[in-house]
């Protein structure tokens, strides 16, 4: 089961170029593992599916505990980050591998075709889902 996960576009671009390797979450669903499939949605303005990358490692980590360089991996300042996780104790570090452009991005008028809705923070991909997007790969 492939997860899509929503991100804004400036950290989708740092994604895709290999600067961004490190995606943070407040909370992550119980299918987020090591060598699972992630597929990329660029959120607003772009609205579309551009990428897709597998789970390299997951860590949770105490708030206090983040360093300069997890911040660095995630492409955050810390006043960001302290406004992230205000009122939270633990993220998640999700690292990322094998990072892929798709060739042509997948844009959310398409998508709606197979009663896609863009996740908040992330859903599970539907079998069409998935045969869209590798077909785009």
């Amino acid at each position: 089961m492939n997860i899509v996960i929503s991100i804004k576009p400036q950290f989708t671009n740092l994604i895709l170029s290999g600067k961004k390797t490190i995606e943070m979450r407040s909370k992550i669903g119980k299918k987020f593992a090591a060598d699972a499939n992630i597929i990329i949605y660029s959120s607003t303005p772009t609205k579309a599916i551009v990428g897709v990358a597998k789970i390299k490692s997951i860590q949770q980590v105490r708030k206090d505990q983040i360093t300069a360089s997890d911040l660095e991996r995630v492409c955050i300042s810390y006043t960001f980050f302290e406004s992230y996780m205000k009122n939270r104790i633990f993220c998640y570090l999700i690292e990322l591998k094998d990072v892929v452009p798709l060739t042509n991005p997948i844009f959310l008028s398409d998508l709606k075709k197979l009663n896609f809705t863009a996740p908040q923070s992330f859903c599970y991909a539907s079998e069409d889902l998935n045969l869209l997007v590798n077909s785009h790969l």
